[in-house]
């Protein structure tokens, strides 16, 4: 839907993507610090507090950006990019860790 709607109405496309990115940041996030003790437990603790720190970043800028849309597109475009690298290096870690290989 939010292909179409993008497709269709982008004016409307764009306050659609300024209300779906701070839910998708906010729930992201959640889900990742309720799997923090596995993360302990398979990988150790400096993984365990560079994702905690990651993941309190992002429901920090989450719930700015649902509290501030306008704010977040033109001042937090910054901040979001370089959390989102660190969610990418977050990523790449995990997958290379214990927890992303099956063997």
């Amino acid at each position: 839907m939010s292909g179409i709607m993008l497709i269709a109405y982008p004016n409307m496309g764009m306050v659609e993507i300024l209300m779906l990115l701070p839910i998708w940041f906010i729930a992201h996030c959640i889900s990742r610090l309720a799997n923090l003790n596995n993360v302990r437990y398979i990988m150790g603790n400096g993984m365990y507090y560079f994702s905690m720190i990651v993941n309190i970043i992002g429901l920090i800028l989450g719930f700015l950006m649902l509290l501030h849309p306008l704010f977040a597109t033109e001042v937090l475009r910054y901040f979001i990019s370089a959390y989102l690298i660190l969610l990418g290096i977050e990523a790449v870690i995990l997958a290379i860790s214990k927890i992303g290989c099956k063997y």
